[in-house]
Parts: C-alpha cells; sequence; structure tokens
C-alpha cells in the first residue's frame, strides 16, 4: 500500500523549492533578458516605498500609440515608459532632467525576475545622457 504524504512533508517540500528559487534568482543575475536604451523627456520620478525604497519614473518618448476600448473603438495614449532607478546618483541626474525639461537618453537593464517587494518595473537604468548640455543653450542654439 501506497503512503500519502502528510502536511508537514509537503510543507517542508515547498519550504525547499521556494529557497531554491530564490536562491537562484541571484546567482543568475536575475534573468537580465536585455539591454538597451530610450530616448524622452522625464514626466514624473519620485522615491518609493516602505521598508525599501527605490526611484520609479516614467519617460515620455514622443507620439502616440493605440489602444482598443474593447467596443472596437481606439483611443490614442501617449508613449510613456515606466522605469527604476537603484543607484542615488542617476537618480540625482534624472531629477535634475526633470527640473530643465531636457531630452536624455536612458540605458537600462529589463530583468525577467524581479522583486515586486523593491522595485515597480522590470527595467533598471544605470546610465543617463543628458542630449541638450547647458553649453548649447548660452550660445541660443
Amino acid at each position: 500500500m501506497k503512503k500519502a504524504f502528510t502536511l508537514i512533508e509537503l510543507l517542508i517540500a515547498i519550504v525547499i523549492v521556494v529557497i531554491f528559487c530564490a536562491l537562484m534568482v541571484p546567482i543568475f543575475g536575475g534573468g537580465n533578458v536585455s539591454d538597451g536604451a530610450r530616448v524622452g523627456c522625464v514626466g514624473k520620478f519620485a522615491n518609493k516605498g516602505v521598508m525599501v525604497k527605490s526611484w520609479e519614473g516614467e519617460l515620455i518618448m514622443g507620439g502616440t500609440k493605440g489602444s482598443s476600448d474593447g467596443d472596437g473603438g481606439l483611443s490614442l495614449v501617449a508613449n510613456v515608459w515606466e522605469f527604476t532607478v537603484m543607484d542615488n546618483g542617476i537618480a540625482e541626474q534624472i531629477n535634475m532632467l526633470l527640473d530643465t525639461g531636457h531630452r536624455a537618453k536612458f540605458f537600462y537593464h529589463q530583468s525577467f525576475f524581479y522583486n515586486p517587494f523593491v522595485r515597480d518595473t522590470a527595467y533598471t537604468v544605470w546610465k543617463v545622457e543628458d542630449l541638450q548640455p547647458t553649453n548649447s543653450l548660452r550660445h541660443g542654439f
């Protein structure tokens, strides 16, 4: 006769699987699936979180994209990209871009796995370049 698993054995097995999965995410780098860059103006940027703070923002990339309302109608919405910043130095640069309204190029890593208790998006910005340096404004260009 085959013996069924007891509740304790089942819970122990689940705990072992969860611990194994939790250890695999940092080892494999969070499942980085892409690296890239996007260009636009910062529309929103905030330091969020209750226990762990991260910087969350929106980049307005210009143009629009269509969205169906389910009844066959089409509406146009702004082309906005949501991102996360974990580095305070990068966050300071983005806050300056928000103040000036300059267009910038955002370099990012996209993760397959990420902890939603630590950040809101799968896109982590690691570098920012201002595309409108302040010295060009001095010359009237």
